[in-house]
Formats: structure tokens, sequence, C-alpha cells
């Protein structure tokens, strides 16, 4: 007689897998040792038993792609072809019940898969993962090849595109940003749920390549096993308790560039990055590639690039695949040419005049290497929510996307030369780029955004206005926030301070849009 599972056993077993992973937490299958082991509990249930006619049991979501984390819920599909079998059901919720497992089920008929349901969404692209488990193996072939794709391939268009609504929401529930100083690792832009979700649209177009190799997602399974193993719950957040914690145990080591945590976190967003990218690609198959600008050129005058770019910005277009390749093999190449360099900062300033999509355009340019050097840089604190780039290019975007209407608009049509606030906000947090004294960026940001200005050659007074507003670009948001701005005392030294007309246009406009990337419920309308 077999032996059966006992609670004992299983809280065993799961003290030993963390003991095993924690002692080599990159290399520890977590997720598929756990699957395997609810697979023997499900047989345990069954023994020698037959099972029911017409009936299958699936393992769904993530146990049906075999990847269970510590404290994930186990999903299971009951489906039956003809009666519902009340007491199969029972067979195996019971045990699971009585085990203390977080089980998720569902029951369904085939007559459920007859009509299309939109609200449905969530349990079909579930079932899209499904793996069956015990039951009638043609009743199985039958659901996941007929019944379910027959389903899905007479709705492709709506399925597909409620499938796109799905991935939208989720992303404007996180701001449409990667970097997240403490990201879900689960649910956010760049999260595993990317990689499930590219992985319901290839089913549903039925692709058989285009899969995210298994390396691309290691960090991200190991660290949401760590989260699991620690929190004691289905807990998905990468904090920064669990941050400090985490990048100790993965081997990270404190540098020039910031503590051991944020060197973590920085490979982190640049796996998420390579995630979300797929799953763009994935949504430009439904929806349709963007207007795309193929530039045949090999780029050996390397200020061709940035023409390359500028030449899809004024068409509101992207570039395609091949070129974007060749311009990334040449900046290999160019030994920093680009560099600072007076001739690229002339085009870039030239992009910056026409605003409309100058975010995407700046997000897939690296051209100023001051800029990279806080590409992914992450200062934790419990103000910022994003990254130090993707918070200076949000705050570009929050002047791109000024409403018509907003009283900040007149303002900004009022300003002399409205692409040097844009280039005052790329510059404003490069101080930011190696460890520093908490709250002393401004001074190495000024300085750093002076030698940038020599090196572009920008004109001497427009040099100016930049360097004014980087520093002196936290002054207006102390008033408002520490200050009595109805004092005539303090008044007084503001005005002191901001000298014309234009430099407070360009201070006010910065603060708001500095201000609203730290969090965008910060500034009111």
């Amino acid at each position: 007689m077999s032996t059966i599972t006992t609670r004992a056993d299983l809280k065993r077993f799961l003290d030993e897998l963390k003991i095993q992973f924690l002692e080599n937490p990159a290399t520890v299958p977590v997720e598929s040792i756990i699957s395997d082991k609810i697979d023997h509990v499900l047989q345990e249930f069954w023994a020698d038993r037959e099972p029911p006619r017409s009936y299958g049991l699936f393992a769904i979501g993530g146990y049906g792609r075999g990847a269970v984390h510590p404290q994930s819920d186990i999903d299971l599909l009951f489906f039956f072809k003809d009666g519902i079998d009340e007491e199969a059901i029972k067979r195996i919720l019971h045990p699971l019940w009585d085990l203390q497992f977080k089980v998720g089920h569902q029951i369904r008929h085939a007559d459920d898969f007859k009509e299309f349901d939109e609200t449905h969404m969530e349990s079909y692209t579930a079932f899209l993962d499904c793996r069956f488990l015990m039951g009638d193996p043609a009743v199985a072939q039958e659901f996941e090849y007929e019944i379910l794709r027959g389903m899905i391939r007479s709705n492709r268009d709506r399925f597909l595109r409620a499938l796109v609504e799905m991935k939208s929401h989720r992303y404007k529930e996180f701001g449409e940003t990667i970097f997240q100083l403490e990201p879900d690792l689960k649910d956010a832009p760049g999260g595993l749920r990317d990689v499930h979700w590219s992985g319901w649209v290839r089913k549903a177009l039925e692709f058989t390549s285009g899969c995210l190799p298994d390396g691309a997602l290691g960090l991200h399974r190991c660290i949401r096993n760590f989260l699991h193993f620690h929190s004691g719950r289905n807990f998905n957040v990468l904090s920064f308790e669990f941050q400090e914690q985490i990048a100790r145990k993965l081997g990270y080591k404190d540098s020039e560039r910031g503590e051991a945590a944020e060197n973590l976190m920085r490979d982190y967003f640049l796996k998420a990055g390579e995630v979300a990218r797929q799953a763009s690609l994935w949504e430009e198959a439904v929806i349709g590639s963007p207007s795309r600008v193929s530039i045949p050129s090999d780029f050996s005058d390397p200020f061709d690039m940035i023409k390359a770019f500028a030449e899809a910005h004024r068409k509101k277009a992207r570039l395609d695949s091949a070129t974007l390749a060749a311009i990334r093999q040449r900046v290999v190449s160019s030994d920093g040419l680009l560099a600072n360099h007076p001739k690229a900062g002339c085009l870039i300033l030239e992009m910056m005049k026409d605003r409309k999509g100058i975010y995407d355009a700046l997000l897939a340019m690296h051209v100023f290497p001051d800029f990279e050097e806080i590409r992914c840089r992450v200062i934790r604190d419990f103000f910022h929510k994003y990254t130090v780039d993707e918070h200076s290019l949000i705050a570009i975007r929050n002047i791109e996307q000024l409403p018509v209407s907003h009283h900040f608009s007149a303002i900004l049509n009022e300003l002399e030369y409205p692409e040097l606030l844009l280039l005052s906000l790329l510059f404003h947090d490069i101080g930011k780029s190696h460890r520093h004294d908490e709250g002393n960026h401004v001074h190495p940001s000024t300085e750093g955004v002076r030698v940038i200005l020599d090196r572009l050659e920008i004109p001497p007074e427009q040099a100016e206005k930049v360097v004014f507003v980087v520093q002196n670009h936290l002054e207006m948001s102390k008033i408002i926030l520490r200050r009595d701005f109805s004092d005539e005392h303090v008044i007084q030294q503001f005005a002191d301070m901001v000298g014309t007309p234009d430099n407070l246009r360009m201070l006010c406009l910065l603060t708001y849009a500095d201000m609203k990337a730290v969090n965008n419920e910060v500034v009111t309308p």
C-alpha cells in the first residue's frame, strides 16, 4: 500500500527546498520541483481507481506551465464532456484542502465553450496554459485541441482584442513603465505576466516559435521564489527591504555605481526591458506595427545615426529593427565620437523643438554618455517611484503631454527656447550617476551640465538658462512644500534668485514636470 502524503511531509518538503534554494538560489529549479510534487500528491488521491469517463483534470495557469512558486495557488480545471461528476471533484478538492493547499479551481462542461464571452478572459487564458493530469486522454485531447482552441479560433479577433485590452489596463495600473523602484515581479510591465501574455498571443495565433529563452527569466523567478519563501505568502513586490536581503544572497557588492541592492535592481530592469520588448512585439503582431522607417546605411558617418532618429521623429514613426541593429553595431565602434559633440547636440535640440513623440525618440537613443550613466540607476528613497533615467524621461513626457487647455501650456508657449527646457529635464539629475551625499545631487548635476553645454557649444546666453534651472531645480518645490509663500520676505528672496521672467517660466515648468514625475499624485491639476 502506497504512503499518503501528510501535512508534516509537505512542510518538511518545503523546508528542505527552502534550505536548498538559499544555499544555491540561482540553480535550484524551485517551481518545477514544487509542480512535480503536486503532481505526485494528486496521483496519490486516485491511486489505482478508474477515473470517470468523459472527464479530464487539468493543471492550469502557473501550475499548468509547471511553474508553481512556493506560495502560489494551485489552479485546476475539472472538465466534463458529458454530465458533471461531483464525486470526482470531491476526491481531488477535499484532500487538497485537508493538506491546506490554496486551490483555485474551475468546473467546466463542454457546453460552456459554445459561445465566447469576453468577461471570461481570465479563465480562457488560464486554460490556454493547461496540462493534462488524469482522466480520459481522448477527452483531454479533444478539449485542448478542438473545444478550447476551436472556440478561440472561431473568435480570434475578439480574443486578441480582449488580450490587448487586458495588457493595456495592466500597464496603466503601473504608470506605463517598467522602472518602478519597488516593482511587482508578477504583474508590472516587464514582469512575469508579460511573458504569460506573450505566450497567450502566440498560442492564439498558433505560432510555434517566439518564446523568450529560459535564461531571460532566471532572475525574475529567483527573486520571486525568495519573496515567497521569506514572506510566507504570495507576495510579489520587490520592496526595499527585500532588495537588500536578496542582493546579499545573490552576491551583489557595493560599487562606485551604487549599493549592492541598487546594482541588483539595475540588472533586474535590464532583464525586464527584454521581457517588455518581447511583449510589445507580440502586441504589434495583433494590432499591427506602428509606422516604421528604414534607413539603408552602414552609418559610416556616425552623425547619420542621429539623423535617422530625427527622420523617424519627424515622421512620428519608429526605426525598423534592421536599422536599429545597424545603429547598435556602429555605436560600439564609434569610439565615443557622438559623446556630447556640438553637431550631435545641434541635431537633438532641433528634434526637441517638435515635442510630440519626443519621449519615445529619446527613450530609443543612447547618445549622451552622461545620461547613459544614470540609465536604470536606482536611488532608493520614499519619494521617487522610478529609476533616475525614467524619472527624467517621464518629466519630459509630462511637458510633451501638456493639454492645450492646461494653464501651464500658456507658460510653455511664452518660452523663448522651449527646447532648452527639455534639455534641462534630460540632465537635471545626472549628478545621481554615482554614489553621493543624499540630497546633494544638485551640485554634481550642475557641474556636469556645465561641461556638457560647453562641449555642445551651446551659446552662452542659452547655456545660462539651462544651468540656472538645473542649479535651482529644487528651490521652487522647497518653497511650495516648506515655506510660507505668502511671506513678502520669501517672495523677495525668490524673485532675487530667479532674476528674469523667462527664468521663472523655465523653473516653474521644470518644477511641475519634475514633481509630477516623482509621483503622478504629487501635483494637482
